[in-house]
């Protein structure tokens, strides 16, 4: 991940400087995905790791949580986009 932040700063001070190659952006573009991808499955590790007590003190997995949550307030089969199943 180091290596590919030195390149992305790189380019950065390029693009500032000078301009970037075609090939170049290209490139640029492809490192910003390869960060961007680490960066979120380091956040879903986090969030995999986090344990949640519910009221009675019973430890659940956000799994389970997300879904009793969701079908709370949506309805069981609501067909809802906006949260993952």
């Amino acid at each position: 991940m180091n290596e590919t932040i030195e390149r992305l700063n790189q380019l950065y001070r390029k693009r500032i400087k000078e301009g970037l190659a075609p090939e170049e952006v290209t490139e640029e573009e492809e490192l910003r995905k390869k960060y961007l991808a680490g960066i979120r499955g380091q956040v879903e590790q986090s969030l995999s790791n986090i344990e949640i007590v519910d009221d009675k003190g019973n430890i659940i997995s956000r799994k389970d949580h997300d879904n009793h949550h969701h079908e709370h307030c949506h309805g069981e089969g609501c067909g809802c986009k906006d949260h993952k199943h």
